[in-house]
């Protein structure tokens, strides 16, 4: 009602299922409560190309955070302000309605309001092409406990285990469930040698065992975009779980032997605006897929 002229669309899953193509925009924003989606999120950004501003409050001494990053290989990202702990820490998840066991950051709303302003304030100037201005990899901090802010520069760790690279990406017109597997692994600079399939943030299940009657099932899937009917034994109901000798980051062509020819980048799980690489000894090729 404040702007009847303004699209929004709201996503409701976790965002590393989210197709990273739907982040492509101008500017991304992200005020995350766990560090693995700010993780996902900070290489999907240098993937991209895309601005990234992220913003956090901690009720302890009440402090607002907001970071800019700029992607570039000499810049910093997202991980590389990470401590051994955080890595060490980064799948534990704090959610905004804790169950009893997990205690919530009583954190007051009027942090939160005073991070989303400035937050505001960083992805106009982003905006309106003041980049000339703007510092990448810099923090600022607001120290509500003692009214003081601290402006900070971040650089790349030479301990960072991100690439920092950005992605040429090819778009590719046809829908997933157009392109078959093997097509895609012919997408690749050609070469004498095997190429293989990688999905951005993801891996690949190839078996599902059942934890209560033992029985197993061949799958190709990815591990993310499984849900409970998916996963769901056919002999005794119980949820199936991918055993991790049976995970792996890339598909091959020896891996579908035995199935059929047909199989889709859809049968495996992508959808529209996923981002895939195809790998051979000459180099990789990056590819969006498309929604027809």
């Amino acid at each position: 009602s404040i702007n009847p002229g303004m699209q929004v669309e709201v996503i409701a899953e976790p965002v590393q299922r989210v197709p990273v193509g739907r982040l492509k925009a101008s500017v991304i924003a992200t005020g995350f409560d766990s560090l693995q989606p700010r993780g996902w999120t900070g290489r999907a950004a240098f993937r991209l190309g895309v601005p990234l501003v992220d913003a956090g409050v901690r009720a302890e001494g009440q402090f607002v955070r907001i970071d800019t990053y700029l992607p570039s290989p000499e810049e910093a990202c997202v991980e590389c302000g990470w401590s051994d702990e955080e890595r060490a820490i980064e799948n534990n998840r704090y959610p905004c309605r804790p169950p009893v066991q997990t205690a919530p950051t009583g954190a007051p709303a009027y942090l939160g309001q005073i991070a989303a302003g400035w937050q505001y304030k960083e992805c106009m100037a982003l905006l309106e092409e003041e980049r000339g201005a703007m510092r990448s990899g810099y923090q600022v901090l607001l120290d509500g406990a003692s009214n003081r802010a601290v402006v900070s520069t971040r650089r790349r760790s030479a301990d960072c285990t991100f690439d920092h690279r950005y992605w040429s990406i090819r778009f590719l017109a046809e829908p997933p469930g157009a392109v078959t597997l093997n097509r895609a692994l012919r997408l690749g600079p050609a070469a004498s040698g095997e190429s293989r399939l990688r999905v951005f943030g993801e891996t690949i299940a190839q078996r599902l065992t059942c934890p209560k009657c033992n029985r197993f099932r061949r799958v190709l899937h990815l591990t993310g975009r499984m849900d409970e009917s998916f996963r769901r034994c056919g002999h005794c109901g119980t949820g199936m779980d991918a055993p991790g000798l049976y995970i792996t980051d890339t598909l091959a062509r020896d891996q579908l032997r035995g199935l059929s020819p047909r199989l889709s980048l859809h049968s495996l799980g992508i959808r529209a605006g996923d981002l895939f690489s195809v790998e051979t000894p000459l180099g990789e090729v990056h590819y969006m897929t498309g929604d027809g």
